[in-house]
């Protein structure tokens, strides 16, 4: 719990720290989010009505602030939306070091911790994106899916499923730790596997179906024929820039450095696989989401910052129970006495020192990035000059949310809410 709280603050700190955050402009992709939530929310079908590039998971996860601002005005499912993604991020540390509570208190702090101070996190957590949503899934369903290092039993492995399946439903790229989660009921398959992949499949199809009803084709070309012929919006990014944001940090100032602290990841992993005890399912697992999140990372068309926060989620569980399993190995050679009775004591003290040392001065690295650039709430001054219930086009979708000018008095007003992508 303590370290979740670190995260809220962070991001809550945020928030508030500056004027016009919580409020303004900051980016484009939360327009579009919320914006296709109030279009839901007035009868105006996503897909049939206009064009959406994710499947509608996250418009589900935002209907409710959606419902509510027909009383509060759309201005405020703004903020709201935005304390609620605090929340999730929050959640995320809490669920990640729940996870691996069983293996010691070294092995919380370090996937905590690593998680709560992530420099890269500040483009994923500051307004509505669909990485905190991913991840927040994700971790439901591994956190269902064990009952400490081995697979749950049969009832929970089907929840396990609905929450892989449902972060499917937010962001295509939950097939990897899904994919992952089904490989490690091997070797029974039929026995572990059947309930997991009946979950996937109806925590993605239930959510989706209405949708799949309504505009069959738009459906598939949206996010599926239309993702697969995307070319990089974003720049050649290199492989190297890649590694850059992946390993945390947040400017481009070496190439080079990242690629020292992979190569030092790397081999932190290859030492703690290498001693014994065999490796367990969750050790598997940890293995298995973070090398194929990160490898999808790697030679996808299209690479952002925030996307670093999806891949952190899964590297700092891997870094938490190999840490683990290192200190074990280290505590069974120096133990001498009866403390060595559970194999961790010798090394548990010095241990969680260093951790502590180590990220509270990562904590004051990130502490000292602004958070945002100069932040502009232009919404009251758009109100001022434009009615209310008028027919409004933006290729900043935001703009009109924050004027609460999104929502037309008539049916017949475009619907368009992402312009770049319709």
């Amino acid at each position: 719990m303590g370290v979740a709280l670190v995260a809220l603050i962070i991001c809550v700190d945020q928030l508030f720290a500056q004027s016009h955050v919580l409020l303004g402009i900051d980016e484009y992709d939360d327009g579009v989010y919320l914006g296709a939530a109030l279009r839901l929310v007035h009868g105006v079908i996503p897909y049939r009505d206009f064009g959406f590039p994710h499947p509608p998971g996250v418009l589900l996860l935002l209907l409710p602030l959606s419902i509510v601002s027909q009383v509060t005005g759309t201005r405020v499912s703004t903020g709201a939306a935005r304390v609620q993604t605090a929340f999730v991020a929050a959640g995320n540390v809490f669920l990640l070091a729940r996870l691996v509570r069983h293996r010691g208190m070294p092995a919380v702090l370090v996937a905590g911790f690593f998680l709560a101070v992530f420099p890269l996190a500040v483009f994923a957590d500051r307004t509505v994106m669909l990485e905190p949503y991913l991840v927040l899934f994700c971790l439901l369903g591994a956190s269902a899916l064990f009952a400490g290092d081995d697979l749950a039993d049969r009832g929970r492995l089907v929840w396990a499923g609905l929450a892989f399946g449902f972060a499917g439903a937010i962001k295509v790229r939950a097939i990897f730790p899904a994919v992952v989660a089904v490989v490690c009921c091997a070797p029974r398959l039929r026995q572990h596997g059947g309930p997991l992949l009946l979950g996937i499949v109806t925590g993605f199809v239930v959510p989706s179906l209405p949708f799949v009803l309504v505009a069959p084709g738009n459906y598939v070309r949206d996010i599926v024929t239309v993702q697969l012929e995307r070319t990089p919006s974003s720049g050649d990014i290199s492989i190297g820039h890649r590694l850059v944001y992946m390993s945390g940090i947040r400017s481009l100032p070496s190439v080079g450095l990242a690629t020292a602290i992979a190569v030092g990841f790397i081999l932190v992993v290859a030492g703690a696989f290498l001693v014994r005890p065999r490796p367990t399912r969750l050790d598997w697992f940890a293995l298995g989401t973070a090398s194929l999140t990160v490898a999808a990372m790697l030679v996808a068309p299209d690479f952002f910052p925030h996307y670093a926060y999806f891949t952190a989620a899964f590297l700092a569980l891997l870094l938490a129970v190999s840490c683990d399993r290192l200190v074990r190995a280290a505590s069974r050679r120096s133990a001498t006495g009866p403390d060595s009775a559970d194999g961790r004591s010798g090394a548990f003290a010095p241990t969680v020192v260093v951790i502590l040392v180590l990220l509270v001065a990562l904590f004051g690295v990130v502490r000292s990035f602004t958070w945002h650039e100069s932040v502009d709430d232009p919404g009251p001054a758009i109100a001022e000059v434009v009615p209310r219930g008028a027919c409004v086009v933006s290729d900043e979708p935001a703009l009109a949310i924050t004027a609460n000018r999104f929502v037309p008095d008539s049916a017949g007003c475009p619907a368009v809410v992402d312009s770049f992508f319709t």
